[in-house]
């Protein structure tokens, strides 16, 4: 029996053992942690300002010790984001270190450090990287030569058999480009998650990146289509397209997992449910983070939520019955994407579908 096999099976044991736990008990426990490891990044996307923080961050030594911290309190999937993770230099440290207390790991990234990073995240189970759609329309989000950079680390990726894929926010360039993102999708055997255009930073306007209405709902509309006929490659559940059809209108309201089986870190080191809301952080050195991740924070939202990460939780981990879709997006968050994943026939592509990875988590 693989090492492999053996790590998610205890992965899934892990989720069940933790919704029993809160259902009986009432007790928390922080399954999923969202850390913000950096906020210094090499791009400057205009949608994005986080960059210019320059707050001091966690040492090594303090990451290391709330790691250990995560997994005496349950925590057993790990996300690293920034800003740009690849630009900690300590990072292979950081994720050794979760390595060893199998933890599930997965980075996201822009895609231009990933080649010369390759080896660091050879020990990590998924690699996801933003995509904003063809050449012209990624690199006009971005900068010149960024969809490239994007290119280059997908072709990296395979190569060293390091599962990976592709989160889209639909913005005014993306939504007119829908089949086109399916077919690189498809053309290079990569999953590929979709979201509404979202805050990241109160300090940016994003009213020109908004789509237009009706584009927007005819791109849904086709995402819709293309889940139900069976495309194992989107990763989004039908719930969570349907949840954000109405977008930027309020959509219907989901109970959140937010303070009770997932926690955000951001890169100053404040731990809280969701950086959405208004309430008291505490800090790594604070000395009670884990009585914070063991109690529950009832976290009340008072704005629309289109996170894809965080709404695919919630239809996870906050089912009040196990339907065979929440069977399902528990097997599918939990099992790794497999590493030769491929555009089939449909009765392959919906056996694929239990085999998706971490994805958007």
């Amino acid at each position: 029996m693989s090492t492999g096999y053996m790590k998610n099976k205890l992965h899934l044991i892990s989720v069940l053992s933790a919704l029993i736990r809160k259902k009986l008990f009432g007790r928390s426990t922080p399954l999923f942690i969202s850390w913000e490891i950096t906020n210094r990044c090499n791009y400057r996307c205009p949608y994005c300002s986080v960059w210019k923080d320059r707050s001091k961050e966690p040492s090594l030594q303090e990451i290391l010790a709330t790691i250990d911290e995560l997994y005496k309190a349950g925590t057993r999937f790990i996300s690293f984001s920034g800003g740009e993770p690849l630009l900690r230099k300590d990072l292979s440290a950081i994720i050794e270190h979760c390595q060893l207390r199998n933890m599930y790991i997965k980075v996201t990234t822009n895609g231009s450090l990933v080649e010369e990073h390759i080896d660091i995240l050879k020990c990590v189970d998924f690699v996801l990287m933003t995509f904003n759609g063809p050449e012209p329309v990624h690199d006009a989000v971005r900068h010149k030569g960024s969809y490239s950079d994007v290119v280059r680390a997908l072709k990296v990726l395979q190569k060293s058999k390091i599962p990976c894929g592709l989160n889209c926010v639909l913005t005014k360039g993306a939504v007119s480009h829908i089949d086109e993102l399916i077919r690189f999708a498809r053309a290079h055997g990569i999953p590929i998650t979709f979201q509404p255009l979202e805050e990241r930073s109160r300090s940016v306007d994003l009213k020109k990146l908004e789509p237009d209405r009706a584009a927007y709902g005819t791109a849904i509309q086709k995402l819709i289509s293309y889940k139900r006929s069976g495309d194992a490659l989107i990763l989004n559940t039908l719930s969570y397209l349907n949840y954000i059809v109405p977008w930027p209108n309020t959509p219907q309201r989901v109970s959140c997992a937010a303070g009770s089986y997932f926690f955000r870190i951001n890169a100053r080191g404040d731990i809280c449910a969701c950086d959405r809301i208004k309430g008291r952080r505490y800090h790594l050195r604070s000395g009670t983070l884990r009585k914070v991740l063991t109690s529950s924070v009832p976290v009340v939202c008072t704005t629309p939520c289109w996170r894809n990460a965080t709404m695919e939780l919630n239809y996870l981990l906050m089912a009040r019955f196990l339907s065979w879709e929440t069977f399902r997006n528990i097997l599918s968050r939990v099992v790794p994407i497999s590493r030769s994943l491929r555009y089939r026939s449909r009765a392959i592509r919906k056996k694929n579908m239990l085999r998706s990875g971490v994805c958007c988590l």
